[in-house]
């Protein structure tokens, strides 16, 4: 087999559905690699909302 169809039957489809009932469908390597998609949609969409917010500072301040 060649290599690109090799990496292409290691490719998985995942149906991604919104929370406005837009569907998408997106090819990932593994189940990780989507969760963590996913994750980072929702992520953005919480900022986004006002309901996190993306801090540029340490958690832990050393003295």
């Amino acid at each position: 087999m060649s290599k690109h169809f090799e990496e292409m039957s290691q490719l998985m489809k995942f149906k991604i559905v919104g929370r406005n009932g837009e569907t998408k469908i997106k090819e990932f390597r593994s189940q990780y690699e989507a969760d963590l998609y996913c994750e980072r949609l929702n992520h953005e969409r919480l900022e986004r909302l006002g309901l996190i917010e993306h801090l540029n500072i340490p958690a832990i301040e050393f003295e």
